[in-house]
């Protein structure tokens, strides 16, 4: 890749190596277009957000690194609303020692004096691992993270409170938020650790230090939604990768609300063959046996592009799109639905979802190609699949 010229577009994720003229054009376009809007929003940069009726809405940043506060300080926040502890954990080999951690700390509060700096304290776990510290469970997004790692763990909270408090000396505005709480017993068992550290580090520095104010998160993962009335509502995960599965799965998801089909599609040079769609659509309905998983077939245009099938007309978000590519292309259609028959061979939990329907006579055409496709795999593979439920997205711009 040396001297190869790279497009990274961070909006869709995607990463373009020697892109064709035609790409090269469109992300000009699009990077000035974004400086005339940067530039038009600059006026407002220092000034404050205030509703029509009159009431200051003060904005705060979310910081991790220092180039977040900069940024925030640039653009005249009022504070930091979340200082994500954890990431100065994660890019080192070790934990960082008391006098490592309120130098960081210090950094963070200073930039913002005489304004509420809210700092949580370390959440690790999940999606959030420590290369340094292993943690072996079976489901780290409900289990042993946030709070229960502190308490399991007195002597690095305690380390990293320490170092908030110092760092915190003449400034007074560090405000402090635990995260992952799920009950009161927990809150409490930490605020005496807390008022323990409070008074240690005040008889050591000699001081007299504000007890900063204490918030929890309370985002404990549960299984379902329970309605005052207690009828559980189940919850479902939208996925296009594999890791959408994995987490979905974790967090105890029902099912499949949205698989976005047109992901792997936009990861590719070419258009997938039948039988690499069915192994990706297997994966998803594998992993989410006897629950439903509801697959969007193609839908791309307006921001969701094929970098090697190219689009062109006057408005693509009301225009050649979602069902109406479709049917234009009727062969693209029937290698994916046949590769979706093909993967629930045996599972019976496909649900297929038709995007951008404008009428019933796109409905009655599609599921003309449906049901023939659906005989063909039948009578190649000798098995009887159930038909899957059809369900359609009106979602034309009005």
């Amino acid at each position: 890749l040396d001297d190869a010229e790279i497009i990274v577009d961070a909006y869709q994720g995607r990463v373009f190596i020697h892109p064709p003229r035609r790409l090269r054009t469109k992300y000009k376009e699009i990077k000035k277009e974004e400086d005339l809007i940067a530039k038009d929003l600059k006026q407002y940069e220092t000034k404050s957000a205030i509703t029509p009726d009159g009431v200051a809405i003060p904005l705060y940043v979310n910081t991790g690194l220092m180039i977040d506060v900069v940024r925030g300080v640039q653009r005249g926040a009022k504070g930091v609303g979340l200082y994500r502890s954890e990431i100065p954990f994660m890019l080192r080999e070790r934990f960082p020692g008391e006098e490592e951690q309120r130098a960081i700390y210090r950094q963070q509060l200073s930039h913002f004096a005489n304004k509420p700096v809210v700092m949580r304290t370390l959440d690790i776990g999940a999606d959030k691992d420590l290369p340094y510290f292993s943690i072996e469970e079976e489901n780290s997004a409900l289990g042993w993270r946030g709070i229960r790692f502190t308490l399991d763990h007195p002597e690095i909270f305690s380390t990293q409170v320490r170092a908030m408090l110092k760092a915190s000396i003449g400034l007074n505005n560090l405000h402090i938020l635990l995260p992952m709480i799920t009950s009161v017993s927990e809150v409490e068992e930490v605020l005496y650790l807390l008022d323990r550290d409070l008074a240690a580090v005040q008889e050591e520095e000699q001081v007299k230090i504000t007890r900063p104010k204490v918030g929890i998160m309370i985002e404990y993962e549960t299984k379902s939604a329970i309605t005052p009335d207690g009828v559980a509502i189940p919850l479902y995960v939208n996925t296009g990768l594999m890791i959408d599965v994995v987490r979905g799965v974790q967090r105890g998801a029902k099912g499949v609300g949205l698989y976005r089909s047109e992901i792997p599609f936009m990861l590719r040079e070419r258009f997938p063959g039948e039988e690499e769609q069915r192994a990706i659509y297997r994966q998803q309905l594998s992993h989410f046996a006897n629950k439903p998983v509801v697959m969007r077939t193609l839908d791309i245009g307006a921001d969701k592009d094929l970098p090697y099938f190219s689009i062109e007309e006057e408005n693509s978000a009301l225009g050649w799109r979602g069902i109406r590519f479709t049917l234009d292309h009727p062969e693209i259609f029937s290698t994916q639905v046949r590769a979706m028959l093909k993967a629930s061979i045996g599972l019976n939990n496909l649900h297929i979802l038709l995007p951008m329907i404008t009428s019933v006579s796109e409905v009655e055409e599609v599921l003309y190609l449906l049901d023939r496709d659906l005989a063909a795999v039948q009578e190649e593979e000798q098995v009887k699949i159930t038909r899957p439920k059809v369900g359609i997205m009106i979602e034309v711009p009005s």
